[in-house]
């Protein structure tokens, strides 16, 4: 994906105590505040994310610290943050290759104006049925958790978009939606 100047690549690395295989959570962000430093970044975002997601998130699992790429008219800036934590939620979660889905709604039509990203470790078992659908009150749960985040990094003037594979503007990103039908990922489940 390209990064222009003025947006940033974000990964938030899960690893699972038994497993020796990280899960990337990536998005894209614009630095409304024209921040610069990506470990910077990497901090604003991740206090949103430890106050509304992290506690809903398995604590067998270790989050963070955030990766950024920060877009700039030169060369790209790489930097992490310092921040990492387990879960707050002890929980016995899916596999990881039956992650939770979340859209990003942008309002506008067409391909490129869409995206998704995956949750692992976020259902529990008992509240997910064999045909892979989450129980409408965790859905209801995590969506209201995925709202408040994307809110969290807005007013920290590091807005959600969505970055393309060609030249252009970033899609800012309006809304997020939990699907109740789990997504899966074959590749999550290689040891």
């Amino acid at each position: 994906m390209l990064i222009p100047d003025g947006y940033a690549g974000v990964q938030i690395p899960a690893l699972h105590g038994g497993s020796g295989r990280e899960a990337l959570i990536t998005f894209g962000v614009q630095d409304q505040a024209n921040v610069l430093v990506p470990s910077a970044i990497a901090e604003d975002i991740w206090t949103v994310f430890a106050a509304e997601l992290l506690p809903l998130l398995d604590s067998e699992v270790t989050w963070g610290p955030i990766r950024v790429r920060r877009g700039t008219a030169g060369d790209e800036l790489v930097g992490e943050g310092t921040s990492s934590a387990a879960g707050g939620s002890a929980i016995a979660s899916v596999p990881p290759n039956c992650a939770v889905l979340v859209t990003k709604g942008s309002g506008l039509s067409g391909r490129k104006n869409r995206g998704r990203y995956y949750w692992p470790w976020a259902a529990t078992e008992g509240s997910v049925t064999e045909l892979g659908v989450w129980d409408s009150g965790a859905v209801a749960n995590f969506q209201s958790g995925q709202s408040d985040f994307l809110d969290g990094i807005d007013t920290a003037n590091l807005p959600m978009v969505i970055l393309h594979n060609v030249v252009g503007t970033p899609t800012p990103v309006q809304s997020l939606t939990v699907q109740a039908l789990l997504g899966t990922q074959r590749r999550r489940m290689r040891s």
